[in-house]
């Protein structure tokens, strides 16, 4: 096999078709459990690339920046979040959040909460603090059981233009 695999063959449920982690008991699977428990206070560097600057000379009075962070990190997977403002004269007319999981994290999923993720700009609209909220949902296969763990996990993001 060549390493890929199709979407279409992966049973969502049961995890089928997906080589993803699997444990056959549940010694194994509390082997797992101590692991990742373990790798949860490891620390990841992870190159976070700030808002493009323009050129010296070039006036940009309507313009996108996007802010990032991390939100959660593991030793082979990150949840990053966003805050994209658009702005126009030195004001900031839209602040949009948004936040995904990157790295290896086989079957594992990430879930943004755009109902309790916001952004509050300061009074003169130049900036502000965005609040990404999201769920982080661990599958993990022990006899056809598919998820096995959720976690919400936030963060702030501070962010002017």
């Amino acid at each position: 096999m060549d390493g890929t695999i199709d979407a279409k063959t992966i049973n969502n449920s049961t995890g089928e078709g997906h080589k993803g982690i699997k444990v056959n008991n549940v010694d194994e699977y509390a082997a797992l459990l101590f692991y990742l428990k373990d790798q949860d206070g490891q620390t990841q560097t992870v190159k976070l690339n700030g808002p493009v600057k323009p050129k010296p000379g070039v006036v940009t009075p309507f313009a996108t920046k996007t802010f990032e962070k991390v939100v959660a990190s593991a030793l082979t997977q990150t949840v990053m979040g966003y805050v994209t403002v658009t702005y126009d004269n030195g004001k900031i007319s839209k602040a949009v959040t948004s936040s995904e999981l990157i790295g290896f994290h086989p079957m594992n999923t990430w879930k943004h909460n755009s109902d309790r993720s916001y952004v509050d700009l300061n009074s003169k609209k130049t900036g502000g603090t965005a609040y990404i909220e999201g769920t982080l949902s661990l599958v993990v296969l022990i006899e056809g059981v598919g998820t096995i763990s959720t976690k919400t996990h936030s963060t702030y993001i501070d962010f002017s233009i």
